[in-house]
């Protein structure tokens, strides 16, 4: 290490970045480190229809994959409680990415990928969604469309 440390003590930013290691550069410009899994604007919103159908419950967010070959899917898993002692229940939503096609040559980066997933709800039959990857969660309060 000493001695790429005096190798890049004269030389240029550019050959600098290049030799540092993508999450160390990552951390140092962005002030944050990315993961597989990790989570990033989660939001929910009730979606009302001004006839008698259910509402459409919509929730958005991006999810970091290792590579942009992978895609983002999400499914409702199941309930839980709520913490806040409200009457609407919190309804559990799991994010997974996958490989899109084995057969792509893909650069191993990692790539924020867009999620959504929507559900026909009643008007107060949840009062947050909770959202999980396996690396992390998210919960968050569900919002009305205006």
């Amino acid at each position: 290490m000493k001695i790429a440390a005096s190798l890049l003590a004269g030389a240029p930013l550019a050959l600098a970045l290049w030799v540092l290691p993508a999450s160390a550069f990552a951390e140092k410009v962005l002030g944050e480190t990315s993961h597989v899994g990790g989570l990033k604007n989660v939001t929910a919103v009730l979606q009302d229809t001004p006839d008698p159908s259910p509402a459409t419950l919509l929730v958005r967010g991006i999810v970091t994959a290792p590579d942009p070959c992978h895609v983002a899917t999400a499914e409702a898993v199941g309930e839980a409680d709520s913490e806040t002692g409200g009457a609407g229940a919190v309804l559990k939503v799991k994010v997974v990415t996958a490989r899109g096609s084995e057969e792509q040559v893909c650069a191993q980066e990692l790539t924020d990928m867009p999620f959504k997933f929507s559900q026909e709800v009643g008007l107060r039959e949840y009062e947050q969604v909770e959202v999980s990857s396996g690396a992390e969660s998210e919960r968050v309060h569900i919002g009305v469309a205006e």
